[in-house]
Protein backbone atom coordinates (compact mmCIF):
# COMPACT_ATOMS: atom_id res chain seq x y z
CA UNK A 1 0.00 0.00 0.00
CA UNK A 2 1.88 2.76 -0.10
CA UNK A 3 5.62 3.91 -0.80
CA UNK A 4 7.71 6.85 -2.11
CA UNK A 5 9.89 6.66 -4.96
CA UNK A 6 11.99 9.12 -6.69
CA UNK A 7 10.81 10.00 -9.93
CA UNK A 8 13.67 9.24 -11.92
CA UNK A 9 13.06 5.98 -11.25
CA UNK A 10 10.58 4.16 -13.94
CA UNK A 11 8.09 1.44 -12.97
CA UNK A 12 10.03 -1.28 -15.11
CA UNK A 13 12.85 -0.76 -12.73
CA UNK A 14 10.46 -0.86 -9.21
CA UNK A 15 9.23 -3.61 -11.14
CA UNK A 16 11.73 -5.69 -11.30
CA UNK A 17 13.30 -4.73 -8.10
CA UNK A 18 10.16 -5.22 -5.84
CA UNK A 19 9.54 -8.63 -7.67
CA UNK A 20 12.93 -9.74 -6.90
CA UNK A 21 12.63 -8.71 -3.46
CA UNK A 22 9.81 -10.20 -2.62
CA UNK A 23 10.23 -13.38 -4.49
CA UNK A 24 13.78 -13.74 -2.50
CA UNK A 25 11.47 -13.90 0.62
CA UNK A 26 8.89 -16.35 -0.25
CA UNK A 27 6.21 -17.58 -2.46
CA UNK A 28 3.33 -15.45 -2.43
CA UNK A 29 -0.17 -16.46 -1.81
CA UNK A 30 -2.86 -15.38 -3.95
CA UNK A 31 -4.97 -12.31 -2.82
CA UNK A 32 -8.46 -14.50 -3.18
CA UNK A 33 -6.77 -16.54 -0.03
CA UNK A 34 -5.59 -13.76 1.90
CA UNK A 35 -6.89 -12.24 5.30
CA UNK A 36 -7.82 -8.67 6.27
CA UNK A 37 -9.40 -6.63 7.96
CA UNK A 38 -9.65 -3.15 7.41
CA UNK A 39 -11.57 0.18 8.50
CA UNK A 40 -11.44 3.09 5.95
CA UNK A 41 -13.60 5.33 8.57
CA UNK A 42 -15.98 6.24 5.72
CA UNK A 43 -18.74 6.91 8.27
CA UNK A 44 -20.91 9.63 8.21
CA UNK A 45 -19.18 13.40 8.67
CA UNK A 46 -19.45 15.34 11.69
CA UNK A 47 -20.60 12.34 13.84
CA UNK A 48 -19.41 10.72 16.90
CA UNK A 49 -17.49 6.93 15.80
CA UNK A 50 -19.49 5.46 19.04
CA UNK A 51 -21.99 2.85 17.54
CA UNK A 52 -20.78 3.09 13.96
CA UNK A 53 -20.11 -0.27 12.36
CA UNK A 54 -22.90 -2.50 11.57
CA UNK A 55 -21.50 -4.79 14.07
CA UNK A 56 -22.68 -8.09 12.49
CA UNK A 57 -20.59 -11.32 11.52
CA UNK A 58 -21.67 -12.51 7.98
CA UNK A 59 -18.48 -14.71 6.47
CA UNK A 60 -20.14 -14.62 3.33
CA UNK A 61 -20.03 -10.44 3.24
CA UNK A 62 -17.07 -10.60 4.61
CA UNK A 63 -17.39 -8.79 7.75
CA UNK A 64 -14.91 -10.10 10.78
CA UNK A 65 -16.24 -7.37 12.58
CA UNK A 66 -18.67 -8.73 15.85
CA UNK A 67 -19.04 -5.60 17.22
CA UNK A 68 -19.76 -1.59 16.07
CA UNK A 69 -17.34 0.81 17.80
CA UNK A 70 -18.01 1.67 21.36
CA UNK A 71 -16.17 3.92 23.97
CA UNK A 72 -14.28 2.52 26.70
CA UNK A 73 -14.37 2.95 30.47
CA UNK A 74 -15.20 6.97 30.98
CA UNK A 75 -14.52 7.72 27.66
CA UNK A 76 -17.87 10.11 26.67
CA UNK A 77 -19.50 8.46 23.46
CA UNK A 78 -19.14 12.40 21.23
CA UNK A 79 -15.18 12.15 22.24
CA UNK A 80 -14.27 10.09 19.08
CA UNK A 81 -15.58 11.86 16.34
CA UNK A 82 -15.55 11.44 12.24
CA UNK A 83 -14.59 14.79 10.81
CA UNK A 84 -13.36 15.26 7.31
CA UNK A 85 -13.60 11.43 6.53
CA UNK A 86 -11.13 10.87 9.05
CA UNK A 87 -11.17 10.12 13.22
CA UNK A 88 -10.34 12.49 15.39
CA UNK A 89 -9.73 13.71 19.05
CA UNK A 90 -9.22 17.87 19.92
CA UNK A 91 -9.14 17.83 24.30
CA UNK A 92 -9.44 15.01 26.48
CA UNK A 93 -8.90 16.89 29.52
CA UNK A 94 -5.14 14.62 30.36
CA UNK A 95 -7.63 11.89 30.44
CA UNK A 96 -6.72 8.54 29.10
CA UNK A 97 -9.53 7.71 26.67
CA UNK A 98 -10.01 4.70 24.28
CA UNK A 99 -12.65 3.54 21.83
CA UNK A 100 -12.60 -0.03 20.78
CA UNK A 101 -14.34 -2.47 18.00
CA UNK A 102 -13.82 -6.32 17.98
CA UNK A 103 -12.69 -8.51 15.27
CA UNK A 104 -12.54 -12.29 15.19
CA UNK A 105 -10.62 -14.11 12.01
CA UNK A 106 -11.01 -17.43 13.57
CA UNK A 107 -14.85 -17.82 14.27
CA UNK A 108 -15.37 -17.40 10.79
CA UNK A 109 -16.25 -19.71 8.05
CA UNK A 110 -13.07 -20.78 6.47
CA UNK A 111 -10.95 -19.41 8.89
CA UNK A 112 -8.41 -21.12 11.16
CA UNK A 113 -7.23 -18.52 13.99
CA UNK A 114 -3.32 -19.12 14.02
CA UNK A 115 -1.85 -15.80 14.58
CA UNK A 116 -4.58 -13.92 12.90
CA UNK A 117 -4.95 -16.93 10.55
CA UNK A 118 -4.85 -18.31 7.01
CA UNK A 119 -7.98 -19.49 5.27
CA UNK A 120 -8.01 -23.81 5.36
CA UNK A 121 -8.81 -23.67 1.77
CA UNK A 122 -5.22 -22.31 1.51
CA UNK A 123 -2.38 -24.79 1.93
CA UNK A 124 0.26 -22.78 0.52
CA UNK A 125 -0.50 -20.37 3.15
CA UNK A 126 -0.37 -22.48 6.28
CA UNK A 127 3.34 -23.77 4.83
CA UNK A 128 4.97 -20.16 3.73
CA UNK A 129 7.70 -18.95 5.91
CA UNK A 130 8.90 -15.37 5.52
CA UNK A 131 6.63 -12.68 4.86
CA UNK A 132 3.43 -15.06 4.61
CA UNK A 133 4.03 -17.36 7.42
CA UNK A 134 1.10 -17.67 9.47
CA UNK A 135 2.23 -16.12 12.49
CA UNK A 136 3.36 -12.68 11.16
CA UNK A 137 0.85 -9.92 10.91
CA UNK A 138 0.74 -6.94 8.85
CA UNK A 139 -0.44 -4.10 10.11
CA UNK A 140 -1.32 -0.40 8.82
CA UNK A 141 -2.82 3.05 10.21
CA UNK A 142 -2.16 6.58 9.27
CA UNK A 143 -1.45 8.97 12.65
CA UNK A 144 -1.34 12.81 12.38
CA UNK A 145 -1.89 16.41 14.63
CA UNK A 146 -1.76 19.61 14.25
CA UNK A 147 0.52 22.44 16.03
CA UNK A 148 0.44 22.33 19.81
CA UNK A 149 2.88 22.86 22.68
CA UNK A 150 0.95 20.48 24.87
CA UNK A 151 1.26 16.73 25.63
CA UNK A 152 -0.13 14.14 23.72
CA UNK A 153 -0.38 10.15 23.47
CA UNK A 154 -2.29 8.48 20.94
CA UNK A 155 -2.36 5.36 18.73
CA UNK A 156 -3.56 2.42 17.98
CA UNK A 157 -3.96 -0.82 20.46
CA UNK A 158 -4.52 -4.21 20.01
CA UNK A 159 -5.14 -6.76 22.63
CA UNK A 160 -6.81 -9.75 23.49
CA UNK A 161 -8.09 -10.85 27.42
CA UNK A 162 -5.23 -10.24 29.36
CA UNK A 163 -4.66 -6.69 27.71
CA UNK A 164 -1.79 -5.08 25.33
CA UNK A 165 -0.41 -7.24 22.70
CA UNK A 166 0.67 -4.83 20.25
CA UNK A 167 0.55 -1.51 19.33
CA UNK A 168 1.65 2.06 17.51
CA UNK A 169 1.76 5.81 17.83
CA UNK A 170 3.15 8.85 18.44
CA UNK A 171 3.44 10.88 21.73
CA UNK A 172 4.93 14.26 22.74
CA UNK A 173 5.44 15.77 26.59
CA UNK A 174 4.68 19.24 25.24
CA UNK A 175 7.58 20.96 26.92
CA UNK A 176 10.00 19.03 24.90
CA UNK A 177 9.74 15.83 23.92
CA UNK A 178 10.14 12.44 25.32
CA UNK A 179 13.95 12.29 24.90
CA UNK A 180 14.45 15.33 25.94
CA UNK A 181 15.59 17.09 23.11
CA UNK A 182 14.77 20.81 22.16
CA UNK A 183 11.41 21.20 20.48
CA UNK A 184 8.11 20.67 20.96
CA UNK A 185 7.75 17.60 18.15
CA UNK A 186 6.21 14.37 18.22
CA UNK A 187 7.88 11.44 18.09
CA UNK A 188 7.16 7.68 17.50
CA UNK A 189 6.33 4.46 19.73
CA UNK A 190 5.80 0.74 18.96
CA UNK A 191 4.27 -1.14 21.92
CA UNK A 192 4.74 -5.07 22.72
CA UNK A 193 3.25 -6.38 25.53
CA UNK A 194 4.07 -4.16 28.53
CA UNK A 195 7.37 -3.03 26.44
CA UNK A 196 7.52 0.40 24.96
CA UNK A 197 9.84 1.52 22.48
CA UNK A 198 10.19 5.21 21.62
CA UNK A 199 11.81 6.00 18.34
CA UNK A 200 13.91 9.16 17.88
CA UNK A 201 12.29 9.84 14.70
CA UNK A 202 10.73 13.21 14.78
CA UNK A 203 6.60 13.88 13.72
CA UNK A 204 6.28 16.79 12.38
CA UNK A 205 3.12 18.88 13.17
CA UNK A 206 0.26 19.31 9.87
CA UNK A 207 1.71 15.88 8.26
CA UNK A 208 0.16 12.55 7.84
CA UNK A 209 2.44 9.95 8.90
CA UNK A 210 1.67 6.45 7.15
CA UNK A 211 2.74 3.33 9.60
CA UNK A 212 3.79 0.00 8.21
CA UNK A 213 4.23 -2.77 10.85
CA UNK A 214 4.64 -6.51 11.31
CA UNK A 215 4.34 -8.30 14.19
CA UNK A 216 5.64 -12.07 14.46
CA UNK A 217 5.48 -14.79 17.39
CA UNK A 218 8.14 -16.53 18.61
CA UNK A 219 10.40 -14.75 16.06
CA UNK A 220 13.52 -14.65 18.16
CA UNK A 221 15.02 -17.36 19.22
CA UNK A 222 11.94 -18.92 18.51
CA UNK A 223 10.80 -17.34 21.60
CA UNK A 224 10.40 -13.87 22.25
CA UNK A 225 7.53 -11.79 19.95
CA UNK A 226 8.88 -8.79 17.52
CA UNK A 227 7.66 -5.86 16.38
CA UNK A 228 8.79 -3.79 13.39
CA UNK A 229 7.64 -0.20 12.21
CA UNK A 230 8.14 1.88 9.36
CA UNK A 231 7.37 5.36 8.64
CA UNK A 232 6.60 6.36 5.10
CA UNK A 233 8.54 3.32 4.05
CA UNK A 234 11.06 3.17 0.74
CA UNK A 235 9.57 0.43 -1.37
CA UNK A 236 12.91 -1.72 -0.61
CA UNK A 237 13.03 -1.50 3.60
CA UNK A 238 9.04 -2.55 4.11
CA UNK A 239 9.11 -5.20 1.35
CA UNK A 240 12.51 -6.27 2.58
CA UNK A 241 12.27 -6.51 6.42
CA UNK A 242 14.88 -4.08 6.62
CA UNK A 243 15.50 -0.43 7.89
CA UNK A 244 12.78 -0.59 10.48
CA UNK A 245 12.03 2.58 12.38
CA UNK A 246 11.57 0.81 15.53
CA UNK A 247 12.82 -2.93 16.09
CA UNK A 248 11.66 -4.25 19.42
CA UNK A 249 11.35 -7.74 20.92
CA UNK A 250 9.43 -8.92 23.87
CA UNK A 251 8.15 -12.36 25.39
CA UNK A 252 4.52 -12.31 25.51
CA UNK A 253 4.80 -15.40 27.16
CA UNK A 254 5.68 -13.45 30.59
CA UNK A 255 2.70 -11.09 30.52
CA UNK A 256 0.28 -14.26 29.57
CA UNK A 257 1.29 -17.98 28.72
CA UNK A 258 1.12 -19.44 25.25
CA UNK A 259 0.16 -15.86 23.60
CA UNK A 260 -0.14 -16.35 19.87
CA UNK A 261 -2.04 -14.10 18.28
CA UNK A 262 -2.42 -10.53 18.00
CA UNK A 263 -6.18 -11.33 20.12
CA UNK A 264 -9.97 -9.78 19.23
CA UNK A 265 -9.80 -5.93 20.00
CA UNK A 266 -8.67 -3.00 18.06
CA UNK A 267 -8.65 0.10 20.02
CA UNK A 268 -8.03 3.74 19.19
CA UNK A 269 -6.45 5.61 22.19
CA UNK A 270 -5.61 9.36 23.22
CA UNK A 271 -4.98 11.29 25.69
CA UNK A 272 -4.46 15.57 25.27
CA UNK A 273 -4.83 18.52 27.19
CA UNK A 274 -5.11 21.48 25.54
CA UNK A 275 -8.05 22.93 23.93
CA UNK A 276 -6.71 23.47 20.31
CA UNK A 277 -5.02 19.91 20.04
CA UNK A 278 -6.06 17.60 17.49
CA UNK A 279 -5.13 14.25 16.43
CA UNK A 280 -6.23 11.78 13.70
CA UNK A 281 -6.49 8.51 12.32
CA UNK A 282 -7.30 6.92 9.21
CA UNK A 283 -7.40 3.76 7.95
CA UNK A 284 -6.33 1.48 10.26
CA UNK A 285 -5.82 -1.78 8.84
CA UNK A 286 -4.66 -6.05 9.54
CA UNK A 287 -3.91 -8.23 7.11
CA UNK A 288 -1.65 -11.59 6.58
CA UNK A 289 -0.23 -10.64 3.25
CA UNK A 290 1.78 -8.02 2.61
CA UNK A 291 -0.10 -7.37 -0.70
CA UNK A 292 -2.93 -5.89 1.11
CA UNK A 293 -1.54 -2.86 2.33
CA UNK A 294 1.62 -2.50 -0.54
CA UNK A 295 -0.41 -0.73 -3.38
CA UNK A 296 1.03 2.96 -3.92
CA UNK A 297 -0.44 6.44 -4.00
CA UNK A 298 -0.59 8.60 -6.47
CA UNK A 299 0.20 12.44 -6.64
CA UNK A 300 -1.19 14.22 -9.41
CA UNK A 301 0.78 17.14 -10.74
CA UNK A 302 4.51 18.38 -11.79
CA UNK A 303 5.60 19.34 -8.63
CA UNK A 304 9.03 18.60 -7.04
CA UNK A 305 8.02 18.09 -3.64
CA UNK A 306 6.85 14.54 -3.79
CA UNK A 307 4.12 13.83 -1.05
CA UNK A 308 5.27 11.30 1.65
CA UNK A 309 4.86 7.36 0.55
CA UNK A 310 3.11 8.97 -2.78
CA UNK A 311 4.16 8.15 -6.54
CA UNK A 312 4.49 11.09 -8.92
CA UNK A 313 1.72 10.88 -11.72
CA UNK A 314 3.58 14.00 -13.82
CA UNK A 315 0.76 14.97 -15.90
CA UNK A 316 2.55 18.15 -17.39
CA UNK A 317 2.49 21.61 -17.18
CA UNK A 318 0.27 22.63 -20.37
CA UNK A 319 -2.86 22.38 -20.38
CA UNK A 320 -4.19 19.08 -22.23
CA UNK A 321 -7.49 16.85 -23.29
CA UNK A 322 -6.25 14.16 -21.71
CA UNK A 323 -3.17 12.39 -19.15
CA UNK A 324 -2.67 9.18 -19.41
CA UNK A 325 -0.31 6.79 -16.92
CA UNK A 326 -0.01 2.70 -16.50
CA UNK A 327 1.89 0.66 -14.05
CA UNK A 328 2.03 -3.47 -13.27
CA UNK A 329 -0.54 -4.14 -10.79
CA UNK A 330 2.31 -7.31 -10.49
CA UNK A 331 5.00 -5.22 -9.23
CA UNK A 332 3.23 -4.13 -6.06
CA UNK A 333 0.78 -7.69 -5.24
CA UNK A 334 3.06 -10.41 -7.27
CA UNK A 335 0.23 -13.03 -6.94
CA UNK A 336 -2.00 -10.63 -9.51
CA UNK A 337 -1.40 -12.14 -13.13
CA UNK A 338 1.25 -9.94 -14.64
CA UNK A 339 -1.08 -7.06 -15.94
CA UNK A 340 -0.69 -3.41 -16.65
CA UNK A 341 -3.19 -1.11 -15.63
CA UNK A 342 -3.88 2.29 -17.62
CA UNK A 343 -5.14 5.37 -15.61
CA UNK A 344 -6.86 8.02 -17.51
CA UNK A 345 -7.84 11.28 -16.79
CA UNK A 346 -9.71 13.23 -19.30
CA UNK A 347 -11.60 16.41 -19.42
CA UNK A 348 -15.60 15.42 -20.06
CA UNK A 349 -16.44 18.52 -22.05
CA UNK A 350 -14.41 20.82 -24.94
CA UNK A 351 -12.06 22.41 -22.58
CA UNK A 352 -9.02 21.35 -21.75
CA UNK A 353 -8.01 20.00 -18.73
CA UNK A 354 -5.85 22.70 -16.93
CA UNK A 355 -2.90 21.99 -14.08
CA UNK A 356 -2.32 23.92 -11.26
CA UNK A 357 0.21 24.25 -8.72
CA UNK A 358 -0.89 26.18 -5.22
CA UNK A 359 1.61 27.16 -2.61
CA UNK A 360 -0.34 28.46 1.10
CA UNK A 361 1.21 31.12 2.91
CA UNK A 362 -0.20 30.01 5.72
CA UNK A 363 -0.54 25.91 5.90
CA UNK A 364 -3.53 24.63 7.23
CA UNK A 365 -3.85 20.63 8.87
CA UNK A 366 -1.64 18.95 6.42
CA UNK A 367 -2.72 20.67 3.09
CA UNK A 368 0.42 19.58 1.05
CA UNK A 369 -1.40 17.32 -1.08
CA UNK A 370 -3.58 20.32 -2.42
CA UNK A 371 -0.80 22.21 -4.02
CA UNK A 372 -0.95 20.43 -7.50
CA UNK A 373 -3.67 18.72 -9.89
CA UNK A 374 -5.86 19.12 -13.11
CA UNK A 375 -9.20 21.35 -13.28
CA UNK A 376 -11.52 21.03 -15.59
CA UNK A 377 -14.43 23.40 -16.26
CA UNK A 378 -16.96 20.55 -17.81
CA UNK A 379 -15.92 17.92 -15.39
CA UNK A 380 -13.31 15.06 -15.15
CA UNK A 381 -13.71 11.49 -16.74
CA UNK A 382 -10.93 8.83 -14.72
CA UNK A 383 -11.18 5.40 -16.55
CA UNK A 384 -9.51 2.36 -15.77
CA UNK A 385 -8.83 0.00 -18.63
CA UNK A 386 -7.45 -3.25 -18.30
CA UNK A 387 -8.35 -3.07 -14.50
CA UNK A 388 -7.66 -6.50 -12.40
CA UNK A 389 -10.22 -8.02 -11.76
CA UNK A 390 -9.73 -8.82 -8.53
CA UNK A 391 -11.44 -6.79 -5.27
CA UNK A 392 -9.96 -2.97 -4.96
CA UNK A 393 -10.52 -0.03 -2.80
CA UNK A 394 -9.31 3.28 -4.54
CA UNK A 395 -9.69 6.82 -3.15
CA UNK A 396 -9.59 10.16 -4.90
CA UNK A 397 -8.84 13.69 -3.43
CA UNK A 398 -10.51 17.18 -4.91
CA UNK A 399 -9.66 20.17 -4.13
CA UNK A 400 -10.65 23.04 -6.42
CA UNK A 401 -7.88 26.56 -5.97
CA UNK A 402 -10.95 28.82 -7.40
CA UNK A 403 -14.17 27.10 -6.57
CA UNK A 404 -15.83 24.44 -4.28
CA UNK A 405 -19.30 23.31 -5.12
CA UNK A 406 -21.24 19.74 -5.60
CA UNK A 407 -19.76 17.27 -7.95
CA UNK A 408 -22.07 14.45 -9.24
CA UNK A 409 -20.42 11.18 -9.29
CA UNK A 410 -21.56 8.65 -12.35
CA UNK A 411 -19.93 5.14 -13.64
CA UNK A 412 -19.57 3.62 -16.80
CA UNK A 413 -19.11 0.14 -17.88
CA UNK A 414 -19.11 0.70 -21.30
CA UNK A 415 -16.35 3.01 -22.22
CA UNK A 416 -19.01 6.34 -21.93
CA UNK A 417 -21.66 4.83 -24.20
CA UNK A 418 -24.22 4.99 -20.75
CA UNK A 419 -23.41 6.68 -17.37
CA UNK A 420 -25.67 5.38 -13.92
CA UNK A 421 -25.05 8.24 -11.46
CA UNK A 422 -23.58 6.91 -7.67
CA UNK A 423 -23.43 9.77 -5.58
CA UNK A 424 -22.21 13.46 -5.23
CA UNK A 425 -19.47 15.22 -2.84
CA UNK A 426 -18.73 18.87 -2.05
CA UNK A 427 -15.06 19.48 -3.32
CA UNK A 428 -12.43 21.43 -0.96
CA UNK A 429 -11.40 25.15 -1.58
CA UNK A 430 -9.67 27.84 0.21
CA UNK A 431 -8.59 26.35 3.85
CA UNK A 432 -11.06 23.56 3.55
CA UNK A 433 -9.72 19.87 3.88
CA UNK A 434 -9.18 18.11 0.42
CA UNK A 435 -12.41 16.43 -0.03
CA UNK A 436 -11.88 12.05 -0.60
CA UNK A 437 -14.19 10.06 -2.04
CA UNK A 438 -13.81 6.37 -2.03
CA UNK A 439 -14.34 3.59 -5.13
CA UNK A 440 -15.07 0.03 -3.88
CA UNK A 441 -14.08 -2.50 -6.73
CA UNK A 442 -15.00 -5.88 -6.21
CA UNK A 443 -14.88 -9.21 -8.51
CA UNK A 444 -15.89 -7.54 -11.99
CA UNK A 445 -17.10 -8.77 -14.96
CA UNK A 446 -15.39 -5.94 -17.03
CA UNK A 447 -11.45 -5.13 -16.60
CA UNK A 448 -12.52 -1.37 -18.09
CA UNK A 449 -14.59 0.63 -15.78
CA UNK A 450 -15.07 4.57 -15.56
CA UNK A 451 -15.78 7.37 -13.49
CA UNK A 452 -16.93 10.78 -14.43
CA UNK A 453 -16.97 13.83 -11.72
CA UNK A 454 -19.62 16.47 -12.92
CA UNK A 455 -20.25 19.97 -11.80
CA UNK A 456 -23.97 20.67 -10.94
CA UNK A 457 -23.11 24.20 -11.65
CA UNK A 458 -20.71 26.31 -14.12
CA UNK A 459 -17.50 25.53 -11.85
CA UNK A 460 -14.54 23.81 -12.51
CA UNK A 461 -13.75 20.19 -11.00
CA UNK A 462 -10.37 19.37 -9.93
CA UNK A 463 -8.63 16.00 -8.61
CA UNK A 464 -4.90 15.99 -6.82
CA UNK A 465 -4.35 12.72 -6.24
CA UNK A 466 -5.41 9.03 -6.23
CA UNK A 467 -4.29 6.36 -3.71
CA UNK A 468 -5.10 2.44 -3.47
CA UNK A 469 -5.69 1.98 0.32
CA UNK A 470 -6.03 -1.42 2.46
CA UNK A 471 -8.34 -3.29 1.24
CA UNK A 472 -10.05 -6.19 2.78
CA UNK A 473 -9.38 -8.37 -0.09
CA UNK A 474 -11.90 -10.47 -2.23
CA UNK A 475 -13.20 -12.68 0.64
CA UNK A 476 -14.04 -9.47 2.66
CA UNK A 477 -15.68 -7.96 -0.50
CA UNK A 478 -17.87 -10.55 -1.44
CA UNK A 479 -21.76 -9.59 -1.96
CA UNK A 480 -20.74 -5.84 -1.73
CA UNK A 481 -20.80 -5.68 -5.56
CA UNK A 482 -18.98 -2.29 -7.27
CA UNK A 483 -20.00 0.70 -4.80
CA UNK A 484 -18.93 4.04 -4.62
CA UNK A 485 -19.24 4.99 -1.02
CA UNK A 486 -20.28 8.63 0.08
CA UNK A 487 -17.65 11.38 -0.40
CA UNK A 488 -15.54 12.51 2.62
CA UNK A 489 -13.54 15.33 3.45
CA UNK A 490 -10.15 15.12 4.70
CA UNK A 491 -6.92 17.20 5.03
CA UNK A 492 -3.96 15.15 3.57
CA UNK A 493 -0.32 15.99 3.12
Amino acid sequence: MFMRKAHARTAHALALLLILILSSLTTATTAQASVASADSFNYPDGTSLDGQGDGTADPTAGDYWTSSWGVDGTTPTDTYTVQNGQVVVGDTGGDATSISRDFDLGATAGIVNNGMGCPDFDPVCAVNVGVFQVDRVFIYGQLQYNETTSAFDFGVEFSDAFGVTAGFGLISDGAGDPLGLAGDNGYFYGDLGTSRVISSVTALPNNPYYVYGTVDFDEVNGVEERLQLWVNPTPSDFNAGINPTIDMSFDLDTVAPGRTSIGSVMSLTATTNDPNVLVSWDDVSLATDLELIGMPRLDIGTSAALQESFELWDTGATATSSVLTSYDLQTYAPSFPSQIVQLGIATAGAADLQPFDVTFATPGFADNLRRDGLAGTDGLILSFSNLNTDGHEWKTYHYSPNSGGEVEVYISYDGGASWTFYDSFIQATGDEAAREFTLIFDTLTTTDVSFMFSPTTATEVAINGIQIVPEPGTALLMGLGLAALAGQGRKRN
